[in-house]
């Protein structure tokens, strides 16, 4: 009898011990069964790779993709509703979804209107989380960068952080979210003083699309990375190479979105040299398994 008290002891304390799941807050009672993990690449799909798969933009059918497929995360985009939710979409050309301005609709009225072409309601954050802490949908930890739109009257775009961040909250999914900041002086200021950036839990990109917009490379905290298009930096002209990050310490991203002829040659061949640098952060292509297969091509796919 006191040989197996003492086992049992044992094993309760090394229960303990063992180490929990990542940040989210567990849901799932099997979830510790996980599937074979595949290898995840230094790349990211925009907007869930909806131009190479088919899947709608910023979808969960475009996060399955992407995780397949062993991309580091999924990019998708955040708008504002009326009524406190970040919906997880990208707005048309005239800012509208489902033929609305979000932040003057309620999430109800918004889905009521249509859903996505493959039937999903249009998401909004918490779809998203449930999928990435979901062990068995998300076995590699893929994340998402979370692209927040700068609109006109910035407090809708800080609307959007402040809604996406207390559901990452809510799950402490800090470590599978991170946010890209668009290129904007005053947005970049604003973004500083939210709690998401205070708290220092959630990576941040500051994105540069041209040239002159590309930040001193000693202007970056911890939790900040440089999100660059390549038309910004691979030019004569840009006031910072790669290398003055890499060699900073600052994590480096390269906006390669382009055709799939174009990301395939002139686009990523440029980035591929820095790709094995653990400052070097990922390629952001439209193409993700065409941007795998590069990178496999070119032996960068070894430790």
């Amino acid at each position: 009898m006191k040989n197996t008290t003492k086992m049992t002891c044992l094993l309760f304390t090394v229960a303990l011990l063992l180490p929990l799941s990542h940040s989210c807050n567990p849901t799932d009672p099997d979830s510790e069964q996980t599937p074979k993990k595949v290898s995840v690449y230094k790349v990211v799909s925009h907007r869930g790779g909806y131009k190479e798969s088919g899947a709608p933009e910023c979808s969960i059918q475009g996060l399955t993709y992407s995780k397949t497929i062993g991309c580091y995360a999924a990019e998708c985009d955040i708008v504002p509703t009326l009524d406190g939710k970040a919906l997880v979409c990208h707005p048309d050309d005239n800012g509208k979804i489902n033929g609305f301005i979000p932040y003057e609709k309620t999430l109800a009225e918004i889905r009521a209107a249509g859903k996505l072409k493959n039937n999903e309601e249009i998401p909004i954050m918490e779809d998203f989380l449930d999928f990435l802490c979901d062990t068995e949908k998300n076995p590699n930890g893929m994340k998402i960068w979370i692209d927040t739109k700068a609109w006109s009257n910035l407090s809708y775009t800080i609307a959007a952080i402040n809604a996406a961040y207390e559901a990452i909250r809510e799950r402490e999914a800090y470590d599978l979210c991170e946010f890209i900041i668009p290129q904007n002086t005053t947005l970049f200021n604003m973004v500083k003083e939210t709690e998401m950036f205070k708290e220092g839990k959630c990576n941040v990109g500051f994105m540069a699309s041209v040239t002159t917009g590309l930040l001193n490379p000693e202007s970056f905290a911890e939790n900040m990375w440089h999100q660059v298009k390549y038309s910004a930096i691979f030019v004569d002209n840009a006031i910072y190479a790669p290398i003055s990050y890499i060699s900073a310490s600052v994590p480096l991203s390269i906006w390669c979105c382009g055709t799939e002829s174009s990301e395939n040659t002139e686009l990523i061949q440029k980035a591929l040299p820095y790709y094995k640098n653990k400052y070097f952060k990922a390629l952001f292509v439209n193409y993700p398994a065409a941007a795998i297969r590069k990178i496999k091509a070119a032996g960068l796919d070894t430790e």
